[in-house]
């Protein structure tokens, strides 16, 4: 009915305030009128208030003004909404691959814009990384929308590819640096690896066991301007990439 109000009073302070850090995370990455006007709705209370006293603030938009990734986001959008096809040209681990898919929802994982479509091509759903994306058309081809399950987010690398402690079947990797890189190699792995060596007042340790060579291989191989390896043996002097891939294959 028309005159009909959502009653605000089932909803705790507790309910308001998750409501709340949820709707305005999806306005951090597009404002929307249509968001502004449900928290209104939904949130009773001054959003100053609400900001103050909640325990979470959820940004889902970049540090940089990433137009790339914002344009394509958008004209996704727009192509799930009207449900057209769209062919895409993609940079797999196979080479580049031009492929016409029925986008049916963006996804915002670990940092990350992905489109999930069904692949006309692999007859099955498809997670597509957007900066992945070389190039997009949105055609004039319409697609009827499909049954979609839950999306199973499972961790790609097993749940524990990195330990502090030894653990049946992991690797000690060792990595000395330079005090002055800390800050720079914080952005490749958790400071919580970060040792001092004793007796140095300028080279510390960065120490872990992986479960995962082929991949910590790679974490190694881009901060190689920074560190130097101690551990594992096998992987000591190495300079290039194509040393390091075929010493761990």
């Amino acid at each position: 009915m028309e005159e009909y109000k959502i009653n605000t009073n089932i909803l705790s302070f507790a309910d308001t305030e998750k409501i709340y850090t949820a709707l305005n995370a999806l306005n951090s990455i597009e404002k929307d009128e249509a968001i502004t006007n449900l928290i209104a709705k939904l949130v009773p209370v001054p959003e100053k208030d609400i900001f103050t006293k909640s325990q979470y603030v959820i940004n889902l938009s970049s540090w940089f003004n990433d137009e790339f990734t914002y344009e394509k986001a958008t004209s996704l959008h727009q192509a799930i909404c009207n449900q057209c096809c769209v062919k895409i040209e993609y940079c797999s681990n196979k080479g580049r691959t031009v492929r016409t898919v029925e986008p049916h929802k963006l996804v915002f994982k670990c940092s990350l814009w992905y489109l999930y479509a069904y692949c006309q091509e692999r007859k099955d759903f498809r997670m597509f990384r957007l900066n992945r994306i070389v190039s997009f058309e949105i055609a004039d081809v319409k697609f009827q929308k499909r049954p979609t399950d839950i999306i199973k987010f499972d961790t790609k690398y097993g749940a524990n590819l990195f330990s502090k402690e030894y653990r049946d079947g992991y690797v000690k990797v060792v990595l000395e640096y330079d005090q002055k890189d800390e800050f720079s190699l914080s952005s490749k792995i958790d400071a919580s690896f970060f040792h001092k060596v004793e007796g140095s007042s300028e080279k510390s340790q960065i120490q872990f066991y992986t479960s995962d060579l082929a991949w910590t291989n790679e974490l190694v191989f881009s901060m190689l301007d920074k560190v130097k390896v101690i551990s594992p043996l096998e992987w000591c002097g190495i300079k290039k990439v194509d040393s390091l891939f075929s010493r761990i294959s």
